[in-house]
């Protein structure tokens, strides 16, 4: 569905990536570590796919927090590991010389912008909040050389009317039950 001229698809195993050594400026794994019997293996080889000055985005739901969220549902069948906030660090620091931890939650906010122009925004973020046994997601940036900052970033999406878009799921939910 894409021919470009600079793009090609393959399509490989996670334990014995079909790339060339050094290949790679950025490696990004959303989610996929928990899916994996053989995660170490794929970790050595994001390692040997990654360019010296490369970097890899590779995240996970925290184990803690996800248990947790599934209640009487019990686990999630297709995870094959998951990870704690120390664990998850120890075993990138075990790979990557270099690793930097985030992370992510989904949190409600409020956002106040003039109605007839858009400008750059100011955001604040609490001193304080939870800590990592808390959050939704891990996040690492692992690298073979030193990284230079780890800033705060805060993402909200156009239609970011929560209360809006939750009125109306209740709505369809409500017809849906009807």
């Amino acid at each position: 569905h894409y021919p470009l001229s600079n793009l090609r698809f393959l399509e490989g195993s996670c334990s014995s990536l079909p790339l060339a050594a050094g290949s790679f400026d950025l490696v990004v794994s959303f989610e996929v570590i928990e899916h994996l019997k053989d995660w170490a293996t794929f970790l050595g080889e994001v390692r040997r796919v990654l360019a010296p000055g490369g970097q890899a985005i590779i995240s996970t739901p925290n184990s803690q927090y996800y248990t947790d969220s599934r209640g009487e549902s019990g686990p999630n069948p297709w995870h094959e590991h998951e990870f704690a906030f120390e664990e998850f660090r120890d075993e990138l620091l075990k790979v990557f010389p270099h690793v930097s931890m985030f992370v992510q939650n989904h949190v409600e906010g409020f956002v106040f912008q003039p109605v007839k122009t858009f400008s750059t925004a100011e955001a604040r973020v609490e001193s304080g909040g939870g800590g990592p046994e808390d959050s939704h997601f891990f996040v690492a940036v692992c690298a073979l050389s030193p990284q230079t900052g780890a800033p705060t970033f805060i993402y909200l999406p156009k239609a970011a009317n929560i209360l809006r878009e939750r009125e109306q799921h209740i709505v369809a939910l409500q017809k849906e039950m009807a």
